[in-house]
């Protein structure tokens, strides 16, 4: 499984807590989330007392300067861990593991949480420390981000590492940031004859670099200066980045995005439509073949 999308997780979150009624995804009727904050006329005087969080497992939580504080069974509200939420769609079955999250303030971005690994019954082995996304394991390995989003090391680069079961480090690679719209992501690649088994691309104002990584580090990494991204036009909502598939059959399809077909996603927001342009294989060499059976991007 590739990347989970802890974002859409955070955002449902958010949207409950002002409209509890929304439908944030069209595939779902309703939202649901592992709990919600409310505010309840507990003391029954017609007055709404202060805000808790109902969590689903019936645990009622509280803040109190920044620390989390939980409704024991006598009903007194002591100090606690703050709740922790399961990504149960992200377990991968060969490392037994999962990523969880813990809930941060009421107001809190899903920037600044942080992630780490459960196994199946949900005792933590690799402890929250990471950040979005949150990758789930495969084969054994897992990418990791180690800066927050919108945020750079000092010398201007965002900071991934690629960690076993236990969270030891094989290494770490720092990729030079360009934009938050042009975040690098990426995707497992399985049997590569290169010893490729994770890759990225990333793009620039000046064009895409590629990178592929085997277990004891970058295996190649290769700049291009053709796949200039289309600058963000009057009606459209961001820049126009190029885009790589998964590998199939040795190659992965480039997609360059069409600057006279541009569309609007279901929120409304303009992007453009891709046309596929050729393939890399995993050392990052161009040709103009192109993938007919791989589908989307």
């Amino acid at each position: 499984m590739g990347t989970v999308d802890i974002w859409r997780e955070k955002m449902k979150r958010k949207i409950y807590m002002m409209i509890a009624a929304l439908c944030f995804m069209a595939n779902i009727s309703s939202i649901s989330y592992a709990g919600s904050w409310q505010r309840k006329d507990i003391d029954g005087d017609g007055i709404s007392d202060e805000l808790l969080y109902y969590h689903d497992d019936g645990t009622v939580w509280k803040i109190d300067e920044n620390n989390w504080l939980r409704k024991n069974e006598e009903g007194i509200f002591v100090y606690a861990e703050p709740p922790m939420h399961y990504l149960d769609y992200a377990y991968d079955e060969k490392s037994g593991l999962k990523p969880y999250y813990q809930d941060g303030l009421p107001d809190s971005e899903y920037e600044e949480t942080k992630y780490g690994y459960a196994d199946s019954e949900g005792n933590v082995v690799i402890p929250a420390q990471y950040y979005y996304p949150a990758y789930s394991f495969h084969n054994g390995y897992a990418v990791v981000r180690n800066t927050p989003i919108g945020k750079t090391t000092e010398e201007g680069t965002i900071k991934f590492s690629y960690i076993d079961t236990s969270g030891n480090v094989l290494f770490s690679c720092f990729i030079p940031a360009w934009s938050s719209r042009a975040e690098p992501y990426f995707r497992y690649l399985d049997n590569d004859p290169n010893g490729v088994e994770i890759y990225t691309i990333h793009s620039y104002s000046d064009g895409m670099k590629y990178w592929a990584f085997g277990r004891g580090g970058v295996v190649v990494s290769k700049f291009y200066e053709e796949f200039i991204p289309i600058p963000k036009t009057q009606g459209v909502s961001s820049v126009g980045i190029y885009a790589i598939s998964e590998f199939k059959n040795g190659r992965a399809n480039v997609y360059r995005p069409d600057p006279n077909r541009p569309y609007k996603d279901m929120l409304g927001v303009t992007y453009y439509e891709f046309d596929t342009i050729g393939s890399i294989d995993s050392l990052g060499n161009f040709s103009t073949e192109i993938v007919v059976d791989i589908i989307g991007g």
